[in-house]
Parts: structure tokens; C-alpha cells; sequence
């Protein structure tokens, strides 16, 4: 698990994801990470990390999240 670490790119083979290049926002080090399954979990940068991945297979991707903004409230 690497904190504070975000992809700058995805790794790709035989025309799918099979890592990632990502790199340390604390020590600027670069890492090369591979792994049999990936999951974007990037929350609201889900659809950055989609359009890479379309992108170096020559497909266009539609966007999944619509972020919005609002208000937290909390009453007693």
C-alpha cells in the first residue's frame, strides 16, 4: 500500500491494464507497480484514470461520475 502516491500513468500489455507507474508526492521516488487485478478506486479522478486507459487502446470513454457540490450540516 503506498499513501500519498498518485498514478501518472497506467501499464499496459496485450491490451490490458497490468499496473501502474505512480509516483511518491513526499520523496518525489517513482514506482512501477504491477498486479493480476486492478481497481480504480481514485473517487472523484475515477474518470482521469478511465479516459488514460481509452485512450492507449484507442477508445473513447464516457464519464461515470457527475461531481456536485453541496453543504454538510450537522444539527444536535
Amino acid at each position: 500500500l503506498l499513501n500519498y502516491c498518485p498514478v501518472e500513468a497506467l501499464v499496459h500489455e496485450a491490451g490490458r491494464i497490468t499496473g501502474v507507474h505512480a509516483r511518491d508526492a513526499e520523496t518525489g521516488r517513482a514506482y512501477e507497480v504491477r498486479a493480476r487485478c486492478i481497481v480504480n478506486a481514485a473517487g472523484v479522478w475515477v474518470d482521469e484514470l478511465r479516459q488514460q486507459d481509452g485512450e492507449a487502446i484507442g477508445r473513447t470513454v464516457r464519464p461515470m461520475v457527475a461531481p456536485s457540490q453541496g453543504v454538510h450540516a450537522v444539527v444536535d
